[in-house]
């Protein structure tokens, strides 16, 4: 018989459009994280601001994110991710709007409301990061889920972080410090619209997500999301909408116990089940994306010293880095189709350390070389979330989008405490800022050999690291999947005996 509406695969372009609104919610927090640095000239002019002050300012907004990304993820998994969502841009809307209005609040010295505003964005900043990778994962799991990740990552780098440096500044110097500062707010409100929008999308493919995702759906009642209490809605078990079985009462009372040991899984629990491989990956990504993350923020110093370009110049110039982020959608729909993940990410960190010696030697034009390294990063950040994601075969199914993601920002913004002044001292040391690209390289070699030990790891498993989409879906179809609550047998697992004894497949 013909396939039901709702089972279709979905197509490309409705992947695109809804992982350009999930990428559009995360925005406003790029475009409020780099508002210091974009507007430097003008706050130095006005308000006296050090480069030193806006370190600072950056440094109030990492704090809270040592924990918030795996409260909120663990939040995200128990609470949901739209209501969840919600409360983290309304701090990030209130950081920003203190921020604006702090020469009003202090005008002799706001510094004090700068940096409290900064905190407060800091603490439903980086969550934002983790519901857009989670809610990702939660709509296109094994089906464009490479392409959906990068149209995400596309989305909030190009609009939060290029378009924030290009524009911020602009505005600032037509319209005034105030205008440029407010603007920000504006784009916090307009992301708050879009997670209605994101509301709206998941009641509309409500079909979709229960019987092609096999995800638990909350149906708010008039997009009310945030207030209401919704109406969970799960295909698992051939249960209904209402709750009612369609398999008699004894798999209901089968589903509803299972339901509840889950539910007893406590944070500790669900962290202590992750795999080795999944520990593996965040090292990985300490060590790749940390610098990937980082060296933007100091190209403009070197570019002028080693090239010596404008401080005009160079700021465009590395604006190139985050513009190359625009085939982050057409990286990931490859890699969907030709899979060989973990090969992909071992081969392109090795072209990115290549791009930074380079650098360090100038060898060749810097134009080509920023973009060459940004291209780089377009590759490795979506596909380093979703070898991230690929790595949660062996854990329940309440812990598959927002906790491990949590844990995942809770790494990298580590890296991004530690990283940025061992690139000083290194400055400092040789008197230049050429010696930078060399820390560059010394990590980018550290996730290049965890890179290798997991794909000798993934080899001597079931290689899931390495499989295309179709090949996963082909898998799943066969029965040949890992149970959700079972860990492989053939993969290292942190899972303890106790748990192990108490796990269930999944019916």
């Amino acid at each position: 018989s013909p396939t039901p509406p709702h089972r279709r695969a979905m197509l490309a372009i409705e992947v695109v459009l809804i992982s350009c609104v999930i990428g559009g919610i995360a925005s406003c927090l790029f475009f409020s994280y780099h508002a210091p640095g974009a507007l430097e000239l003008s706050l130095r002019a006005r308000h006296g601001i050090t480069t030193e002050d806006v370190g600072l300012m950056y440094a109030f907004y990492s704090i809270p994110n040592m924990v918030m990304p795996v409260l909120a993820g663990y939040a995200f998994d128990r609470v949901g991710l739209k209501p969840v969502c919600f409360v983290m841009l309304v701090l990030v809307t209130a950081g920003s709007a203190l921020f604006a209005a702090a020469p009003w609040l202090q005008p002799e010295s706001p510094l004090a409301m700068f940096l409290l505003g900064r905190f407060v964005v800091g603490i439903g900043g980086e969550s934002l990061v983790t519901f857009a990778q989670a809610a990702s994962n939660f709509w296109f799991a094994g089906e464009h889920e490479s392409l959906s990740m990068g149209t995400v990552l596309a989305v909030y780098q190009v609009l939060g972080s290029a378009v924030a440096f290009l524009a911020l500044e602009d505005v600032a110097t037509h319209f005034g410090l105030d205008a440029a500062n407010w603007s920000v707010v504006l784009i916090c409100a307009v992301s708050i619209g879009l997670l209605g929008v994101y509301a709206v999308l998941e009641r509309a493919y409500c079909e979709y997500l229960l019987h092609v995702q096999k995800r638990t759906v909350e149906i708010y009642p008039a997009a009310c999301f945030f207030c209401l209490k919704p109406q969970h809605r799960t295909s698992s078990n051939g249960a209904t909408s209402n709750g009612n079985s369609a398999h008699g009462p004894e798999t209901r009372g089968s589903q509803e116990e299972e339901e509840e040991e889950e539910e007893k899984l406590s944070l500790v629990e669900i962290v202590r089940s992750f795999s080795s491989l999944f520990w593996l990956e965040n090292v990985a990504i300490f060590f790749i994306m940390t610098i990937l993350y980082t060296s933007p923020n100091f190209f403009p110093y070197f570019l002028a010293e080693a090239y010596a370009m404008s401080d005009t110049e160079a700021g465009h110039c590395a604006s190139l880095f985050y513009w190359a982020m625009a085939v982050a959608p057409v990286a990931g729909a490859v890699i969907d189709r030709i899979g060989y993940r973990l090969l992909v990410q071992i081969v392109v960190t090795f072209a990115c350390m290549l791009g930074f010696t380079l650098v360090y030697y100038q060898c060749g034009n810097p134009w080509i070389l920023v973009t060459f390294i940004g291209l780089t990063f377009a590759v490795l950040e979506q596909n380093s979330l979703t070898i991230l994601a690929r790595t949660y075969e062996s854990l329940p199914r309440a812990a598959l989008q927002g906790t491990g993601f949590g844990i995942m920002a809770l790494f990298l913004n580590t890296g991004l405490i530690l990283v940025p002044p061992l690139v000083g001292l290194s400055a400092d040391l040789t008197g230049g800022h050429a010696a930078q690209n060399l820390v560059y390289v010394a990590s980018l070699s550290g996730g290049l050999i965890t890179s290798l030990v997991m794909a000798w790891i993934d080899a001597r498993g079931d290689g899931t690291l390495n499989l295309t989409t179709e090949q996963m879906a082909s898998r799943a179809s066969s029965d040949l999947r890992l149970p959700l609550r079972t860990p492989s047998r053939r993969l290292p697992s942190l899972l303890t005996p106790a748990m192990r004894t108490r796990s269930k497949p999944t019916q």
